[in-house]
């Protein structure tokens, strides 16, 4: 019979050992199961070092929290190697390690003796240490009046574990508005920035942590407008500054709010500031001057700014609706306005009157001037005025022009003159009215005639005769009816003396646009000459030069030097 002793081993534990044998016999076929307990060859080929224990000196405690750990003396290893389950190791027998992580960590120590190994395991509890600091979940950049808004926060130790579930004490100050236990802030309703306003702290293993934040409060939708000034009075050239406020249901002010100004006039300007310069023309009563649009948050309201533009300061005089002559006698109502710099009409707050001599005329202190009894054109003496406007004051000269009354007397000049016989000699025919003006008549307009005692034209010139003696009436002048405002002729006479000649030499002035010269003519030799230079140039106009003798057109010289 042949038997096999077959060992099979149905299961291993760490501490005990089963196995089964099967007796096998071919012829009999039987087999027979042997339970060998304690069979220690096959133990010895199972074995493994004694399982570890170990011992710690405190499973639970808090961050920074040091644990030291010790194994049984009896045991016996080739190396020990320990994971505290925090991501530290150890090679020691009885290490002490210092967690610094909240948290329950698996602390397991594996440990090898002749190349088999066999693990022990157990856990550590670490609790989050002493208060560190509070990290703040968003915080809005603005919260608006009587709204309320949710503040969060987390808690860390000082190693940074976070806190779990902390308790959290949260205060503000009343001037911002409120904060429940939950962290809930109700703003107040005054607006503006309120620094360090809200207060969150927390306390750990005695230690309290505070942390501070600001919070500002705005205000709600726009809701209205006001301008200042409300309405514009301004001069022409200056300039005023528009202040516009936006404000929301409860009157606060909307800062933020965007502001856009437009000029309406031509001419007009008003930069992004609100300042406002008008244009050099005054308005005609109160105008619309600028539009205001503001905008907020997509609410836009548009409104206009009216106002006046005055004129300037008072600059210039100008007289209206003066005649353009005025006959003696005549009264008018003199009246003046006043203009800016710009050409802009101003009223005046009074208006003074002069007249600068009783003969040009009178003026009342309310403008009626009354033309006096002297004839002539006044435009820079006669009648002054002065206005006044706001305490600056211009003057000027009304520009006038009193007409002589009609023609009631003529005169001849001279009315007796002295002429060589066979000379001409020129005279002057005056008109004047009653009041001894000079009326301004052309020669053309007289009648002329002439004694026997010469002859004449009609360009009053008496030439005459070579009859020697006094004349009376040689010269009759007539002024028509009704040619000078005369209702009937006037004649006016002179008389002339002819005397003998003294020289053969006459003496000629000749005029031209260049001046005027003297000739000498020499009737008996028939020569013509120039006279001395000292002659010229000698400023005498009239009729009759005092320098030429007798008032005579005539010159007796020596010689043509004029000595």
């Amino acid at each position: 019979m042949s038997l096999a002793l077959l060992p099979y081993v149905d299961s291993i534990y760490e501490r005990d050992v089963r196995a089964s044998l099967f007796l096998f016999s071919e012829k009999h076929k039987f087999t027979l199961v042997l339970l060998a307990i304690g069979a220690l060859m096959l133990l010895g080929a199972c074995s493994r070092p004694i399982a570890p224990q170990f011992s710690i000196s405190n499973e639970i405690g808090n961050a920074p929290h040091a644990i030291s750990f010790a194994i049984d003396e009896s045991i016996e290893a080739d190396r020990f190697r320990w994971d505290f389950g925090d991501g530290v190791g150890s090679e020691e027998r009885d290490p002490e390690h210092i967690f610094q992580d909240a948290g329950t960590f698996n602390v397991r120590l594996t440990v090898v003796k002749d190349g088999r190994s066999s693990v022990a395991e157990n856990t550590v509890t670490i609790l989050p240490g002493e208060a560190g600091w509070i990290d703040l979940g968003q915080i809005p950049d603005s919260i608006t009046y009587l709204s309320s808004a949710g503040f969060t926060a987390k808690a860390f130790d000082v190693l940074g574990n976070s806190i779990v579930d902390p308790v959290f004490d949260w205060d503000c100050d009343p001037a911002a508005g409120q904060i429940n236990a939950s962290g809930i802030f109700t703003a107040g309703k005054h607006v503006g920035n309120y620094p360090d306003a809200i207060t969150v702290s927390f306390e750990r293993l005695g230690v309290e942590v505070v942390q501070k934040f600001g919070i500002e409060i705005i205000g709600g939708d726009l809701h209205a407008v006001f301008i200042e000034p409300d309405k514009l009075d301004v001069q022409v050239a200056r300039s005023e500054n528009i202040k516009v406020s936006a404000i929301d249901e409860a009157g606060h002010l909307l800062e933020s709010a965007s502001l856009r100004f437009k000029a309406i006039r031509d001419g007009d300007s008003v930069d992004s500031t609100g300042r406002f310069e008008p244009s050099t023309i005054a308005s005609n009563g109160e105008e619309s001057l600028v539009s205001v649009e503001v905008e907020l948050n997509g609410r836009v309201i548009e409104t206009v700014v009216s106002g006046i533009i005055r004129p300037g300061i008072l600059d210039q005089l100008h007289p209206f609706d003066v005649p353009a002559s005025l006959q003696i006698g005549d009264s008018v109502q003199l009246s003046v306005f006043g203009t800016d710099r710009f050409g802009n009409s101003l009223t005046l707050d009074e208006m003074k009157w002069s007249a600068d001599s009783s003969d040009i005329g009178s003026i009342t202190d309310s403008g009626i001037f009354t033309a006096g009894t002297v004839a002539g054109e006044y435009f820079e003496e006669g009648i002054s005025g002065r206005g006044i406007l706001h305490g600056v004051e211009s003057s000027v000269i009304i520009p006038l022009k009193i007409e002589p009354g009609p023609a009631e007397s003529l005169h001849i000049l001279p009315d007796n003159d002295s002429i060589a016989i066979g000379a001409g000699s020129p005279f002057v025919v005056l008109a004047s009215d009653a009041y001894g003006n000079v009326l301004d008549i052309e020669e053309e307009e007289y009648e002329y005639q002439y004694s026997s005692a010469g002859r004449g034209s009609e360009i009053a010139i008496f030439i005459a005769g070579y009859e020697i003696g006094d004349f009376e009436n040689a010269i009759t002048v007539t002024l028509p009816a009704h040619v000078a405002g005369n209702a009937i002729e006037i004649v006016a006479q002179s008389d002339v003396n002819i005397r003998q000649r003294s020289s053969n030499i006459i003496a000629v002035e000749v005029m031209d646009q260049d001046g005027g010269g003297i000739l000498f003519l020499d009737l008996e030799t028939a020569q013509l000459g120039s006279a001395d230079i000292s002659f010229n140039d000698n400023g005498a106009m009239e009729l009759a030069p005092s320098w030429w003798p007798d008032g005579s057109r005539l010159v007796y010289v020596s010689d043509l030097t004029g000595e």
